[in-house]
């Protein structure tokens, strides 16, 4: 299990005071706190740094492992009309803010990386200057109760063991041809890098998915991976897909996209009425093999209304899922 670790750097008199009422908050078992030797922060650590020190925490990150302790690295008490900019610039995991040493016991909110983020643990807190393209402010509510209960300590310490899986993300989704053959569907294996996404995985969604990924807070992202056995072109797979919506989508021009090992034929469509939360872009491509076609499927939130296959894959968790995506036809 993760272990933080706010690190001390220049014995800043409110610094130590702040950073010792946190482990009094956890306990020693939960945090501890570092006095220099970044170099040696362990491979179970969640370093919690002060904005004030950050010049000279980033200029001592072991070159090695710098990317993995960014990626895990919590700000504690950026400006707030900095923090955001600060944490997409540098890709720290999370911030937070906590000036008086009592907070911590306080009832409290986070920055956190959206990614990160188990699906449906926690929620987001909406309004201007809490959220950017990868990051929001979050919390965890206890519903069951009168009195608000997750304190700032404890909402650190949940994000933080987050945060440590998001930096050492190389985890994937396998289903394997036996898997399929025993669900009823063409015995092929499909595999793809979920550890760096943090979607919300699901085998077998319906009786004719193989896999299927999700991610909350808005982001509309959505990925799957489905036996289609109707034939006909993409368009016509999009067409089956699209039946019901509620505003006519709009359909763009057929595209080519590398995707398992060879060029596919796609095409892209924006979904919901315009300028609204619901309105979507998808990707759908067709991967063949011997029983029917395989139906592989990417969606965002839309910002444009111009159906694009490269706008939706250039979202970044979607290109880990396109290029990691592997399919192989093992039928006999």
């Amino acid at each position: 299990m993760a272990r933080l670790e706010l690190l001390l750097l220049d014995n800043d008199d409110e610094h130590v005071v702040i950073a010792n009422a946190l482990v009094a908050a956890l306990g020693a078992g939960a945090v501890a706190l570092r006095r220099g030797e970044i170099a040696a922060i362990p491979d179970d650590a969640v370093p919690i740094v002060f904005a004030a020190e950050l010049p000279a925490y980033l200029a001592a990150l072991p070159a090695d492992r710098r990317a993995k302790l960014i990626e895990r690295t919590l700000v504690l008490n950026a400006y707030r009309d900095e923090v955001l900019g600060l944490l997409e610039t540098h890709g720290f995991g999370g911030a937070i803010e906590c000036e008086d040493p009592a907070g911590w016991a306080d009832y409290g909110t986070m920055f956190v990386r959206k990614a990160a983020l188990s699906p449906r643990k926690g929620e987001a807190v909406s309004g201007a200057g809490r959220e950017s393209a990868r990051y929001v402010l979050w919390t965890i509510r206890d519903r069951t109760a009168v009195e608000r209960t997750c304190s700032l300590a404890k909402l650190v310490d949940s994000y933080g063991a987050e945060a440590w899986r998001f930096s050492n993300r190389d985890d994937r989704l396998l289903v394997t041809s036996g898997d399929a053959r025993a669900h009823g569907l063409p015995a092929i294996s499909v595999s793809v890098n979920i550890g760096r996404v943090a979607m919300a995985p699901t085998r077998f969604p319906t009786p004719t998915g193989y896999l299927q990924l999700y991610q909350a807070f808005g982001s509309g992202l959505w990925f799957s991976v489905e036996h289609d056995p109707d034939g006909g072109t993409i368009v016509d797979a999009a067409g089956r897909k699209l039946v019901g919506e509620h505003v006519p989508p709009i359909l763009g021009e057929l595209e080519h996209v590398m995707l398992a090992g060879g060029s596919r034929t796609a095409v892209a469509c924006v979904t919901g009425p315009a300028n609204s939360v619901a309105s979507g872009m998808k990707c759908y491509l067709r991967v063949p093999h011997r029983t029917g076609d395989l139906l592989v499927t990417f969606a965002t939130a839309a910002r444009s209304r111009e159906p694009s296959c490269a706008y939706v894959l250039a979202v970044p968790e979607l290109k880990v899922l396109a290029d990691s995506l592997t399919i192989v036809d093992d039928q006999a």
